[in-house]
């Protein structure tokens, strides 16, 4: 199903309405079902990366895996195993915050508007669970 960034920024700011920083990179996302994102973190191979502080660190997760979520649905429509009239990128992106899952800290992990929620998902070890207002406290998105 398709999604503009006019819908996901309207979703993202009744989440969370204090949240300022949003850079939508498209104006047309597919949202994926949640057993496909698990697919797509199946397929992926970022949460193998060694960790290294500083070097190789949470941000540089969501970034990889951002970046390889891209690269999987550009082949699967390279492929032909996307219709044409589905070819937008997921609305999949890197998240920044200050709290995830109620545990504070400054963090870098992923974000993805699903057809049936708002997921968020721990790069280093695959992690999802829904976003949450309460115990998410995010101050940058970038899809």
């Amino acid at each position: 199903m398709k999604i503009t960034s006019t819908e996901i920024r309207t979703k993202l700011n009744i989440l969370w309405p204090s949240l300022k920083f949003i850079w939508l990179t498209d104006s047309i996302y597919w949202m994926p079902s949640k057993l496909k994102l698990e697919e797509l973190l199946v397929k992926s191979q970022v949460d193998r990366m060694r960790y290294i502080t500083s070097i190789q660190d949470c941000e540089d997760f969501a970034l990889q895996l951002h970046a390889d979520v891209k690269r999987i649905r550009t082949f699967d429509a390279e492929a032909g195993s996307i219709p044409r009239n589905e070819w937008y990128p997921y609305a999949f992106g890197e998240i920044f915050g200050y709290e995830f899952r109620g545990r504070r800290q400054n963090h870098a992990i992923n974000i993805c508007i699903c057809d049936d929620g708002i997921y968020l998902v721990e790069p280093q070890d695959d992690r999802i669970w829904a976003a949450s207002s309460n115990n998410d406290k995010p101050y940058f998105i970038r899809m």
